[in-house]
């Protein structure tokens, strides 16, 4: 099986691959009548997936259900803490879990929640980078292999073991490569990361004893991309997705009816390839501002806001805020003032979610208003002074 988020609805669902057939495990209830699975882990037996769910009350469970067993049970549930499931321990007994406190205590942990009883076990807090993002156990549950930032802001990263029982750090793959964790192979001898040592996203092997690197490294398959493993076959194939969401800005000039372009649109040229997005037009036509990310996107300070001049060619990082997340929020949309001094944006900052207004000659950001609801889509009225939004709020079931 495969399992995924059926997002018509939102619920945990599962695919089985010998016959094609799709199977939805959870479904709204009078009691629940929506929620959303985000993340989702198999046992290591395949009869239970561990999940995190968006609740009723507006915040994330994280609860098992059986493949063909009673309904869904809650494991863990704390209002201000957003539990990602990662990994089940080889014995079935734990979860391997980040708890992101980005409500209470704005910091991440590490830790393992017992499957009989729900208790948390931290094993390690972190503040300032961004934490970890893959985690996995070895095949013997003594270890945990993670990659982790090589420092505060920077996309590359490096490759690590941690031991459960000494409760120490081993460095695995550290170099000026961008190295990102794979998978542990079912023999437990090797673990397999990707890297750009080569110029390009290669898969990697490197061997492994008592949670330590033994020998060179081994090249596995050229030119694989960034991947996401799904798991080992049992014939040893490695099943894995592979991420292609790359967004770009792009410029064009379409003919009268605009239907078609007259010559193929131009790539922006911008600093940061492969991650730009929202482009918006200034009232007089003669700059862009658009949004590159350059971090994980509920990463704090991952968006920069630019602008470009269309008559110089000049490009300016107007703004880069560290203490917002997601800039542009759900829709991710900017809107320029009628008078073009200001952008107008949504997003989430570490008190909650709110509207924002960018001055665009200084960069000067002011906060229009927080609200516990959603934010969306905020828009200038014509004379530039009041503004429009959507406003959906989970607890009551009502957008306006």
């Amino acid at each position: 099986y495969i399992s995924y988020t059926d997002w018509r609805t939102g619920d945990l669902a599962i695919y089985e691959i010998s016959t094609g057939k799709k199977r939805r495990l959870t479904s709204p209830t009078e009691v629940e009548p929506f929620g959303m699975v985000l993340r989702s882990r198999w046992s290591s037996d395949s009869q239970r997936i561990a999940y995190n769910w968006y609740n009723k009350d507006s915040f994330w469970d994280l609860r098992i259900i059986g493949l063909d067993g009673p309904k869904h049970r809650v494991l863990y549930r704390d209002k201000d803490v957003f539990p990602l499931p990662l990994d089940w321990s080889p014995d079935g007994k734990h979860i391997l879990a980040i708890f992101d406190n980005y409500y209470k205590d704005k910091v991440k942990q590490v830790g393992l929640i017992s499957v009989t009883d729900g208790a948390v076990s931290i094993l390690e807090t972190f503040k300032g980078r961004a934490a970890y993002y893959y985690l996995c156990f070895s095949p013997d549950g003594r270890y945990i292999a993670y990659d982790y930032p090589q420092k505060q802001g920077s996309q590359d990263r490096d490759i690590f073991i941690y031991s459960i029982e000494e409760k120490s750090e081993i460095p695995l793959v550290q170099d000026l490569a961008d190295d990102r964790l794979v998978v542990w192979t079912p023999d437990g001898k090797n673990i397999l990361f990707g890297s750009n040592r080569l110029g390009t996203m290669d898969l990697w092997a490197i061997s492994v004893k008592e949670g330590k690197p033994q020998g060179a490294l081994t090249l596995v398959k050229k030119d694989i991309g960034l991947i996401s493993p799904t798991g080992f076959a049992p014939d040893g194939s490695l099943y894995y997705g592979v991420s292609i969401n790359i967004r770009d800005v792009y410029i064009g000039t379409l003919n009268k009816e605009r239907e078609k372009f007259l010559v193929p649109p131009e790539k922006l040229t911008g600093p940061f390839v492969g991650n730009n997005f929202s482009p918006e037009w200034s009232p007089d036509g003669k700059s862009l501002a658009y949004i590159s990310r350059r971090l994980p996107r509920y990463e704090y300070g991952a968006d920069i806001l630019y602008i470009v001049s269309l008559e110089t060619g000049e490009e300016r990082e107007v703004v880069r805020p560290q203490e917002i997340r997601s800039l542009g929020g759900v829709s991710r949309g900017i809107c320029w003032s009628p008078d073009g001094r200001s952008i107008l944006s949504s997003g989430h900052d570490k008190k909650g979610q709110g509207i924002y207004v960018v001055d665009v000659k200084t960069g000067e950001m002011t906060t229009v208003l927080y609200g516990e609801a959603q934010i969306m889509n905020p828009n200038w009225s014509a004379d530039g002074k009041a503004i429009f939004f959507i406003e959906r709020d989970w607890k009551k079931g009502i957008s306006r």
